[in-house]
């Protein structure tokens, strides 16, 4: 069977793993697991919300659609530079 590549992305799950091992003392990825089931990304990720401050029909998406990964950590980092 020949196979064809037609596209794609560099992130993926080396990229998580990597990141995970770079913030967290984890080891395995069923420690991983277990973090995510205690936290929630819309803590970190900017959703659809948070921009439009709900639904944004115009363009057919629900507020709780993420608009940018991690994208409140930026945030977060310049509001706590400015105390």
């Amino acid at each position: 069977t020949r196979y064809r590549r037609i596209g794609g992305s560099s992130l993926g799950g080396s990229t998580f793993w990597g990141l995970v091992r770079l913030l967290t003392s984890c080891s395995t990825f069923d420690e991983v697991i277990r973090l995510t089931e205690q936290g929630a990304s819309h803590n970190v990720d900017m959703l659809i919300g948070d921009i439009y401050g709900g639904d944004c029909p115009a363009i057919g998406l629900r507020a709780d659609v993420i608009a940018a990964s991690f994208g409140k950590v930026t945030m977060q980092r310049e509001e706590q530079g400015k105390r």
